[in-house]
């Protein structure tokens, strides 16, 4: 039996797009009350705005991640590059 007595499917549509348009469906649904009534579609509003926040918060850190280790991988290169030129190189002879 399912969890949700009467899922229709427009309780189906609204869930859907609650994802494919996250988090601005999901923010639509949860400010009518005719939908937030809805237990269906009020669950997957609220888990698709929460699955953006996620996603958001997720990408903003793997950026920073990236733009720091080019950063840095850049900056040494440049520094080692420097040390090799720092002294003479004397021939033996």
């Amino acid at each position: 039996m399912s969890e949700y007595p009467s899922i229709t499917s427009d309780d189906k549509l609204w869930s859907a797009l609650s994802y494919v348009f996250a988090p601005i469906v999901g923010v639509i649904v949860l400010l009518i009350e005719e939908k937030k009534a809805r237990p269906f579609i009020k669950y997957h509003a609220v888990q698709s705005i929460a699955a953006s926040i996620a996603f958001f918060i997720v990408s903003v850190v793997l950026s920073i991640v990236t733009w720091a280790s080019v950063a840095c991988a850049s900056l040494c290169s440049g520094w080692f590059s420097c040390i090799g030129h720092t002294r003479p190189i004397r021939e033996s002879s």
